[in-house]
């Protein structure tokens, strides 16, 4: 528990970096059974003083998302994460531009389950990160961290 306590405050103190956006998650508000699909719902928040300009393609290359078991150790990524091309000419995408004016929001959801390995019973730590592109300053923004249960 104490790792997940840890990265909820490391989510926390990047996210004050004076990023043109700040992320939040949430996900499923009971636990879940093996093997169940797992969603994490994400919002993206213009947080500057001006309109700001982002480009959406794949959810799940715009958004990194980590996992980690309650032992610490990242989850086992599945064979379609391992084989995500999230550059160049075969990237399959939604071409999407999105403009945020100053407090607005963009929500977007990640099938988590679709990316990691999360049949095995026991809590998950979960987070997002979105890299900043560079016309806005570059860095990364980072979610609050969530904690998932699967149940057997």
């Amino acid at each position: 528990m104490l790792t997940f306590a840890v990265l909820s405050l490391v989510a926390l103190a990047s996210g004050a970096n004076g990023a043109p956006f700040a992320l939040s998650i949430t996900g499923p508000r009971a636990s879940v059974k093996s093997g169940a699909e797992i969603r994490v719902h994400v919002t993206l928040t213009n947080t500057s003083d001006r309109e700001i300009t982002i480009f959406d393609t794949n959810r799940d290359c715009d958004y990194q998302a980590e996992v980690v078991d309650e032992a610490g150790q990242p989850a086992i990524e599945t064979e379609y994460r391992r084989t995500l091309k999230c550059e160049g000419p075969s990237v399959i995408s939604r071409n999407v531009l999105i403009t945020l004016k100053p407090g607005e929001t963009r929500e977007d959801e990640l099938v988590i389950s679709d990316l990691y390995d999360m049949r095995r019973p026991g809590h998950y730590a979960v987070h997002v990160s979105r890299k900043i592109p560079k016309d806005l300053g570059q860095g990364t923004a980072r979610s609050n961290g969530i904690t998932i249960v699967v149940e057997a």
